[in-house]
């Protein structure tokens, strides 16, 4: 279940990461980031197959939440240090 939870949280903080990239036209961390998603998302489907519904959505939901609120606050630390 571990994994899960990992996956979860980098397949979102990367989505959350993306998100501020594309506001703020990173052009090359776009592309960058892309990628990772690509083999986050594929990480993902492969780890959620294996448990049932209500496990990937407690543990995917816990996963998620981490990853969006970290990628937030890193994202604001390394790009507008003196705003969060």
């Amino acid at each position: 279940m571990h994994w899960l939870l990992l996956a979860s949280f980098i397949k979102v903080f990367l989505a959350g990461f993306q998100t501020k990239n594309v506001q703020h036209s990173r052009y090359i961390a776009i592309g960058i980031t892309s990628i990772a998603m690509s083999v986050a998302d594929y990480s993902l489907i492969k780890l959620v197959s294996h448990y049932d519904l209500a496990v990937s959505i407690l543990i995917g939901g816990a996963g998620n939440t981490a990853g969006m609120l970290c990628s937030v606050y890193i994202y604001n630390k390394l790009f507008n240090p003196n705003e969060s």
